[in-house]
């Protein structure tokens, strides 16, 4: 039996590690190219294995897409809560937050590519349960947001925005990685010197001060 199983297990690995490959080369691609110009051929050559295999684990090129998204979320909900301390202070934990969901947007380029491709041609509500995957993000901005409106610290206000703020000063800063270092090779770049640490912090305190409430000083 014990001999058995020690054969099964370079099966679930190689499964595991074939799995893997399908959904970083898939990440890259539909980043690069968007959900239709992605194709299935294109992301199995890549991977260097078949279609068939792709349908085998994946279904579909939908299915294979809605994969990434999950495995993307859930290894950046799991980095937040390894780098987020708990306090009870709502300030803290909002600011806190703020800077490293901006840091993991940041620090993956090839997800937001691959969102806002989805966003501008109009692929990624035609998929609801990818759409409800990212709520997740949503869900933990509220979930502060309304503790520091509890708390009397925060000023009213729509937190589906305050999310919005987050994600697309992240997503844009991350957008223009390219564009920011060839104008500075060129020598037209103003702040040569920005990096991604910097910005994450300026959101943390420009996002914190805009939320405030107006008779409170935020630090």
């Amino acid at each position: 039996m014990a001999e058995a199983k020690a054969k099964k297990r370079p099966k679930r690995r190689n499964a595991d590690e074939t799995r893997a490959r399908l959904l970083s080369v898939a990440e890259t691609l539909f980043s690069d190219r968007g959900f239709e110009r992605a194709t299935t051929a294109s992301i199995a050559e890549a991977a260097g294995v078949t279609k068939a295999m792709v349908r085998y684990y994946y279904g579909d090129k939908a299915g294979l897409h809605a994969a990434v998204i999950d495995a993307v979320v859930s290894e950046v909900l799991a980095q937040l809560e390894a780098n987020l301390p708990e306090q009870a202070d709502p300030r803290g934990s909002m600011a806190d937050f703020i800077e490293a969901f901006a840091t993991a947007i940041i620090s993956r380029p090839s997800f937001p590519r691959m969102l806002v491709r989805d966003y501008l041609d109009g692929d990624l509500m035609s998929r609801p349960a990818t759409a409800q995957t990212l709520m997740q993000f949503m869900a933990k901005t509220r979930m502060r947001y309304e503790a520091g409106r509890a708390a009397g610290i925060f000023r009213e206000l729509n937190p589906h925005m305050l999310h919005l703020s987050i994600v697309s000063n992240a997503a844009f800063f991350s957008l223009t990685a390219r564009f920011r270092a060839t104008a500075a090779a060129q020598g037209v770049k103003p702040d040569p010197g920005l990096e991604a640490a910097d910005f994450a912090r300026h959101l943390r305190t420009l996002l914190l001060d805009g939320i405030g409430e107006r008779n409170i000083v935020l630090r």
